[in-house]
């Protein structure tokens, strides 16, 4: 198995946690990622800051991010599209309305 392929196993094990002041040996760590796709957490004073995770989880979080940015740019861009002949006050008073059905 190419070793930047993620595989379920890594997709599913928990990560495992590391204490920033017992990183010492970096290629034991990397060999970890890369070979076996473990996943770390580094904790500083017992709070996560960091994770190192296999290259290609990563990328998919990445095009994952940027799928969700685009999806979001294309929902604004249909709302400016069908509000532009709304005054600002109505607007308003829609959004309005719409926080208070959210919020019952």
């Amino acid at each position: 198995m190419p070793a930047n392929k993620p595989t379920t196993k890594s997709l599913t094990r928990k990560p495992r946690p590391i204490n920033a002041t017992e990183i010492l040996d970096w290629k034991q760590i990397l060999s970890g990622v890369r070979d076996r796709q473990e996943e770390y957490v580094i904790k500083e004073d017992g709070k996560p800051v960091a994770a190192f995770v296999p290259f290609a989880t990563y990328r998919q979080w990445l095009k994952a991010r940027r799928g969700s940015r685009e999806e979001f740019l294309e929902i604004v861009d249909r709302v400016q599209c069908r509000t532009q002949a709304e005054s600002p006050r109505r607007i308003r008073a829609l959004i309005n309305e719409a926080v208070r059905e959210v919020r019952k």
